[in-house]
């Protein structure tokens, strides 16, 4: 029996060259970018658990602006060598590799941007009690890293920057003009901050009477939290051009009055010793009322049916002052019943004529 011979397989044709140079750059990429994230995830943790240890918060600062840019650097890793180990077109090798260097360039400013703010915050809250940085000067400071970043990106991919400037200039005013109102504030946010009529935090009272704490200073309005505890939103051209009365400058303490009348039958001196002592006496439990300086009791004038009294005292934040009145009222009054001091009613005397 004659066996037949058998035949030959089909040999499988060889993949075209640019089909096999992008198969080569994907396998590469993947491999590479598996080992990146890997590490990255390994780098990541231990940086986390190095910033706890520590007790500044520039490490956490840093870290939390690395995190999301860190998977961008990561994918560009990956590219970068994916193209080196792998044969590719002349244009297209040099089109990728200028991709890469976009996306290192962009994370790289939005990182810097980021991290200049937060160390800047930092900085000014280290130096003084009142030193932080608004949201108008956060957005400045990132603003201008962001801008040349930008400018290093443009440069990057071969745009002449100058003509673009000019460009720019020219199409400037037309922008200014449409915006006219919103660049009216931003700048009186700019003078805001360089004269430093007030600061986060301060406790300002403005024209028409509105006053309470203010929150942030943005490019465009001011917030001010209320002792009500709702946000007054003013623009910044206002608040610029008006007065404000700055109860934490030059020092956060305020003196509160009382004022109270008493009975003509009752001893002066006795009245300004009792009422100086309330204010001593109740400074054990309300720490928000100062020794220094030491509480006064005045007699302001001789009223119509009353001797006027003025109570003088200190406390550390002038937004406390609803509450030490009520406190120091409620004392006046239980202190006078019990030393027998009388607050008159008002009296009057009618002469009818004729009658």
């Amino acid at each position: 029996m004659v066996e037949e011979p058998v035949p030959p397989l089909p040999s499988v044709p060889p993949l075209p060259p640019g089909i096999a140079a992008t198969a080569t750059v994907g396998g590469v990429f993947v491999v590479v970018l598996l080992g990146m994230l890997g590490a990255r995830y390994l780098l990541v943790g231990r940086l986390k658990r190095w910033a706890t240890a520590t007790t500044t918060r520039v490490d956490d600062l840093v870290l939390a602006a690395i995190h999301t840019p860190s998977l961008f650097w990561a994918v560009a890793i990956a590219l970068a060598v994916a193209l080196r180990a792998s044969p590719l077109d002349a244009e297209l090798a040099q089109g990728a590799s200028r991709a890469v260097q976009v996306i290192l360039l962009v994370s790289m400013t939005l990182v810097t941007a980021n991290i200049a703010g937060g160390v800047a915050t930092q900085v000014l809250r280290g130096q003084s009690s009142d030193g932080q940085v608004t949201g108008l000067g956060q957005t400045i400071i990132k603003g201008v890293v962001i801008v040349l970043g930008g400018m290093v990106v443009l440069n990057a991919l071969g745009v002449e920057i100058a003509p673009l400037l000019t460009a720019l200039g020219v199409g400037g005013l037309a922008v200014a003009l449409a915006l006219q109102d919103s660049l009216t504030n931003f700048f009186a946010g700019i003078h805001i901050l360089l004269e430093r009529p007030y600061t986060i935090g301060n406790f300002i009272q403005m024209e028409g009477g509105k006053e309470g704490h203010v929150l942030d200073i943005g490019w465009r309005t001011t917030r001010i939290r209320t002792i009500q505890d709702d946000v007054i939103v003013v623009p910044n051209s206002k608040m610029a051009g008006s007065t404000i009365l700055n109860y934490h400058m030059p020092i956060p303490r305020s003196q509160i009055t009382l004022r109270v009348g008493v009975d003509y039958a009752n001893d002066p001196e006795h009245v300004r010793a009792v009422l100086v002592d309330v204010v001593r006496t109740a400074r054990p439990e309300l720490d928000y009322l100062l020794e220094l300086p030491p509480p006064e009791a005045l007699l302001l004038r001789f009223g119509d049916f009353s001797l006027d009294f003025e109570l003088r005292f200190t406390i550390d934040d002038i937004a406390k002052q609803p509450y030490a009145l009520d406190e120091l009222h409620r004392r006046v009054f239980a202190r006078f019943r019990e030393e027998g001091i009388a607050i008159p009613y008002p009296v009057r005397t009618v002469v009818m004529k004729g009658v």
